[in-house]
C-alpha cells in the first residue's frame, strides 16, 4: 500500500546542521529500503498558494493565504499495512519534531491492458 503524507511543523525553525545530516541519513536509509518512494518540501501556504475551483461552467481562482506560517513537507511511502505506515510515520515525527502528518492512502493504479 502506498500513502501520501503531508507534514506540517508546529513551529517554523531552522534545523541545525547536525539535525539536517541526521535527516539525510534517515531519508537515504528509507529510500534504499523501498519504504520511502519520494519526498520534498512545499512553500508556505501564504507564499504562492492558490486554488482553482470549477463551479458549473465557471472557474474561480482563489488564494490560499493563511494567518500562520507553516513548514510543510510531503512524502510518498510504501507499507504492507496501515499499522506499519503508522509506525514509519511515528519514527519520522520523532526525528522531525512536533507537528502533524496527514496520511492518505493512494489508490492503486488501474491495471494495464
Amino acid at each position: 500500500m502506498r500513502f501520501l503524507c503531508l507534514y506540517t511543523a508546529d513551529q517554523l525553525s531552522e534545523p541545525s546542521p547536525a539535525h539536517m545530516a541526521e535527516r539525510g541519513r534517515y531519508m537515504e536509509r528509507e529510500m534504499k529500503s523501498g519504504r520511502l518512494i519520494d519526498a520534498g518540501g512545499l512553500k508556505r501556504r501564504d507564499a504562492d498558494g492558490f486554488t482553482v475551483r470549477k463551479k458549473g461552467s465557471d472557474y474561480v481562482i482563489g488564494h490560499t493565504g493563511a494567518p500562520w506560517a507553516a513548514a510543510t513537507g510531503w512524502a510518498i511511502i510504501q507499507a504492507p499495512t496501515r499499522e506499519r505506515a503508522i509506525a514509519d510515520i511515528q519514527e519520522f515525527l520523532g526525528l522531525a519534531g512536533d507537528g502533524i502528518s496527514e496520511v492518505i492512502q493512494i489508490s492503486d493504479p488501474a491495471p494495464q491492458q
